[in-house]
């Protein structure tokens, strides 16, 4: 949610939509208790099959886009993704993008990062980080998700590394 903060100018979206992404963000691998190998379908099924208390169906629906989206981009094709209106496609575009970016300085799912910091300069966002150890892994997912970043918002992501 630092990441959606920051850029609060950027995206224009409201609170409820960073609750949305919050919700993605705790889920989102989910579907890793039944396949490993598809288990962003599976996390989709999840959260779409129950139910999640103060979501209204629609709600659901992008919380379950968002979190099947954090290892791919969404495409205009895909399915359920196809199926919300044009004006929600956006919505879901813009909270992927931000949860993809969170979710690559973490990948490795070792909690390297000890402190992060989210400064917007013009076109590019720069992240601060403060890590423990090596953050290789990291970098190159970050670099990999960075291109969607920048086709939704017209912002070029920098990751900034310092290994305390």
């Amino acid at each position: 949610t630092l990441i959606f903060d920051r850029i609060r100018r950027v995206h224009g979206l409201g609170k409820r939509d960073r609750l949305l992404l919050r919700l993605a963000a705790i889920l989102h691998d989910i579907g890793m208790y039944i396949s490993l190998r598809s288990h962003y379908f599976h996390t989709y099924r999840l959260i779409i099959s129950g139910d999640i208390i103060g979501l209204s169906n629609l709600e659901k629906e992008i919380v379950a886009n968002l979190a099947c989206y954090v290892s791919k981009q969404p495409r205009p094709e895909d399915e359920p993704f196809a199926s919300l209106d044009k004006k929600e496609q956006v919505r879901v575009g813009k909270l992927a993008a931000i949860l993809r970016i969170a979710d690559s300085i973490d990948r490795s799912h070792r909690h390297k990062v000890e402190m992060c910091d989210v400064q917007l300069k013009g076109e590019e966002m720069y992240l601060h980080c403060q890590a423990r150890e090596d953050m290789t892994l990291e970098e190159w997912t970050f670099e990999d998700k960075a291109d969607f970043f920048i086709e939704v918002f017209g912002v070029r992501p920098i990751l900034v590394k310092e290994i305390v």
